[in-house]
């Protein structure tokens, strides 16, 4: 099972290979470059990152930008989470 991540540091071009051909969305393309950075206004009850990739083809009909979400590194926003039950899924990929 493929690791979720955990910064936005996580959201690699291997790692977007991996998560994006699991249902075939990128195949036959692959992702070349992937830079990640932190939106400064965090979701509810998750971090927000936006992605800028690169592909190796043009044709590639995938958005050159995407918006990612990760756990929340809030320590009060975890614990909620946990207390409620709600957990970390990749039923999504």
């Amino acid at each position: 099972m493929l690791a979720l991540p955990k910064t936005s540091d996580d959201f690699t071009s291997e790692w977007l290979n991996a998560a994006l051909r699991t249902n075939n969305h990128l195949w036959p393309y692959s992702v070349l470059t992937c830079e990640a950075s932190d939106i400064d206004t965090p979701g509810q009850t998750a971090e927000i990152a936006r992605l800028c990739l690169t592909f190796d083809d043009p044709q590639c009909p995938l958005p050159r930008q995407m918006i990612a979400k990760y756990t929340s590194r809030n320590p009060l926003v975890t614990g909620l989470i946990n207390n409620f039950g709600q957990h970390r899924s990749a039923d999504a990929l």
